[in-house]
Order: C-alpha cells, then structure tokens, then sequence
C-alpha cells in the first residue's frame, strides 16, 4: 500500500518511498511539507475512497491542485509528478474500479451533453435537431443507471476493503509507520 490515512489525510508508507516514481517526488520536494502536498495530490485525485471523487476527473484535478499545490509555480503538471500518479492508479486499479471509473465518466459525459441541449436548433429544413421526445424517454432511463451505479460503488468499496484486510489485515503500526 501506497498510503495510510492518518486524521483523514494521506502520508506515503515508508514502503512507498521504495517505489522509484515515489521516491523521486520525496526527493524533488525541496520540504517534507511540500513532498506531503505532492502525495496528497497524488492520493486526492487518483483515489476513489478520496472526498474529491465526486468531481469529474477534470474538475477533481483542478481541485487537488489548487488545494494542495496552491504554492508550486510551474504547470503543467511535471512528468515525474504524472508518472507516480500513473504508478498509483495502476496498483489501486482492479477491473472492478476500471468499470466503476469508466461509467462514472460516461455518467460525467452524459450529464454534460444533457445540461447543453437546446431544443430550439434546427436544421436546414427546419426540424429539430434535438427531439425532446428522446431526452425525455432517456431521463426516465436515468434512475436505473443511477441505481446501477450506486450498487456497482458498493460493490467495488468492498472489494477494496476486502484487500485492504488481505494485504495489512489489523496490523499494528510500528516506528516506521508512524515517523512519515
């Protein structure tokens, strides 16, 4: 495991900083404070168990970076910044979360494309080029893929609850648990 919650934020393990795209944030944070910045970022917009995981992925990275690396001047985001996201997301990405990410991004796009209809365009022979007919019958379809997807994130919350207890189980922490 990457990170441990600790009053509600994450702080890399010691066995994360072995991970090379770990260790080189550690190493470019010129403060421990602002390496602890970079990992919450990190966690914040890679993390599904994160507050900011509602936003849609865009929204969610804007967020993270202005909340937590307010103070870092140069963007866009470093290469080695994006590469220890990448290697995160890779390790806390089962098919499970895959398909769960995937249709909360379907859900983000559908959401967008409906809010920017307009029903008064038309085309070149006068018809309408949005019917609202169709954005009626999809609303009604709307409730069940918003109980789809809830039942799909309970679903994926104990499955990564379910490794969590398999990989660290209620081990106690020890010194190097809780210097970082």
């Amino acid at each position: 495991m990457f990170f441990d919650l600790q009053n509600e934020e994450p702080v890399v393990t010691p066995e994360g900083l072995y991970v090379d795209e770990f260790k080189e944030v550690w190493d470019r944070a010129e403060t421990k404070d602002l390496a602890h910045n970079f990992f919450a970022y990190i966690y914040h917009t890679e993390n599904l168990n994160s507050q900011y995981a509602n936003l849609d992925k865009q929204e969610r990275e804007k967020e993270c970076k202005k909340d937590y690396l307010k103070k870092v001047p140069s963007w866009p985001e470093p290469k080695w910044l994006k590469a220890a996201r990448t290697k995160y997301r890779k390790f806390q990405t089962t098919p499970e979360i895959r398909a769960l990410d995937a249709g909360l991004e379907l859900m983000d796009k559908l959401s967008t494309h409906y809010r920017t209809l307009d029903f008064t365009d038309r085309d070149d022979k006068g018809k309408l080029v949005n019917d609202p007919n169709h954005a009626m019958t999809a609303i009604g379809k709307l409730e069940a893929t918003v109980k789809s997807m809830k039942k799909l994130r309970v679903e994926v919350a104990k499955d990564i609850d379910q490794l969590s207890q398999e990989t660290y189980g209620d081990k106690e922490l020890n010194m190097f648990d809780k210097t970082i």
